[in-house]
């Protein structure tokens, strides 16, 4: 049985012809057939199903439409966390950006407050739905760290979008 109903529309035509009462062959539950009851159309499954399709339904139409045209990612680089050289420290990260917007825009990347910032590909231009990784060299004096970290701010901007990543740098602990 492939649940077609043929079998019961060829005995429904039968049962016609003979003049007897349709339904010999038919869809029923066991309290249809005993008690003659009526079976349900409203049970709470079928309003439970469709209400919890809605919500996951909503939930991702929510999480798509306040998605940002892209995603920023700073980390550290993979050798030492920082080079002090004299009085200056020199942190090294790298800074992932992924445009998910549908035109190619211009990143402009930046550290708030940091005067002495070196960045290789400043501004990165990405194509629609491209990622790249740039370093990012920030160098600061010895007195800026306190129990050997500095919180700076990378701020990377483009047509429409800003988003800024705060970022604890390491660097070495004074001695009291």
């Amino acid at each position: 049985c492939i649940t077609c109903a043929l079998c019961i529309d060829a005995c429904d035509d039968i049962m016609d012809k003979i003049s007897q009462p349709r339904g010999l062959i038919r869809y029923a539950s066991q309290n249809t057939l005993e008690k003659g009851q009526k079976p349900r159309v409203v049970r709470l499954r079928t309003l439970l199903y469709p209400a919890i399709i809605a919500v996951l339904l909503g939930v991702l139409v929510y999480t798509v439409s306040t998605q940002s045209d892209a995603d920023v990612t700073v980390l550290r680089q993979l050798n030492a966390p920082f080079v002090v050289t004299g009085d200056q420290v020199r942190n090294q990260l790298r800074v992932k950006i992924v445009n998910r917007g549908e035109a190619a825009r211009d990143f402009n990347i930046e550290v708030v407050d940091v005067k002495s910032v070196v960045i290789p590909l400043n501004p990165m231009r990405l194509n629609a739905g491209a990622d790249a990784t740039t370093p990012l060299f920030i160098t600061l004096p010895k007195s800026a760290f306190e129990n050997g970290r500095h919180e700076v701010v990378v701020r990377v901007t483009a047509d429409g979008f800003t988003e800024d990543t705060r970022y604890g740098l390491l660097g070495p602990r004074r001695n009291p």
